[in-house]
């Protein structure tokens, strides 16, 4: 039951997302180009630095003015110090082609820093082979923030992500020690959630009973 509300809840939220990131707009003028929108988990390193995050974009070539790319991740030191987070999104001037089973989208991008977000950085974002995704923002645009090296990460699918779930939850280990533990902060979160909203749970009969708005006359 774990496994697959799971797979049912990332399902939703990729639908979710996908909608809300491109708008209505861009939909209505291809609403059979589902293939140009793309999202996954950012995945990468930079020399003393760890970067975990996600992205989404859509990338039409035939209408480069419809993409669109956002992405939000964390950076923090390998010794687990300066946590902070980054926002890319806002592209402008966009170009977008193909070369060869990759696509290339050029532009530029507002990058949130740490004294307020920098706008018209010079970005080349490449999908290769609808599995991975390099971003390189202009170093010199953001003071070698990023170092040299390209912003890592990988192109996820429903199928691919489906899969891995399941692949995960069909685990001894996971189902024997780590699925108790999942539960166990399912209920508390659910328990926690119902005391917020008012309902308080009868330790007595284990019944949740609804707190009533205004007093009983």
């Amino acid at each position: 039951m774990l496994k697959r509300s799971f797979v049912i809840a990332l399902s939703v939220l990729t639908s979710t997302l996908s909608i809300s990131l491109v708008g209505a707009n861009a939909f209505a003028a291809h609403e059979q180009d589902f293939s140009n929108f793309y999202s996954g988990p950012i995945a990468s390193s930079n020399d003393n630095w760890i970067l975990s995050g996600h992205w989404m974009g859509y990338l039409n070539q035939s209408s480069p003015k419809d993409s669109v790319f956002h992405s939000m991740f964390n950076m923090v030191m390998t010794n687990g110090s300066a946590p902070h987070i980054h926002k890319i999104g806002n592209a402008t001037d966009i170009s977008v082609t193909k070369e060869e089973n990759n696509t290339v989208m050029e532009g530029n991008v507002s990058i949130t820093m740490k004294d307020g977000p920098i706008s018209s950085i010079p970005t080349i974002i490449t999908i290769a082979n609808n599995n991975s995704i390099t971003i390189l923002p202009s170093s010199s645009k953001v003071n070698n923030h990023f170092g040299n090296a390209t912003i890592n990460g990988l192109v996820s699918s429903d199928n691919n992500t489906a899969k891995m779930a399941e692949m995960m939850m069909a685990d001894t280990e996971v189902q024997q020690k780590l699925s108790p533990i999942i539960n166990m902060i399912m209920m508390n979160n659910m328990l926690k959630d119902a005391m917020a909203k008012g309902n308080i749970l009868d330790n007595t009969t284990g019944m949740t009973n609804m707190t009533l708005s205004s007093p009983i006359q």
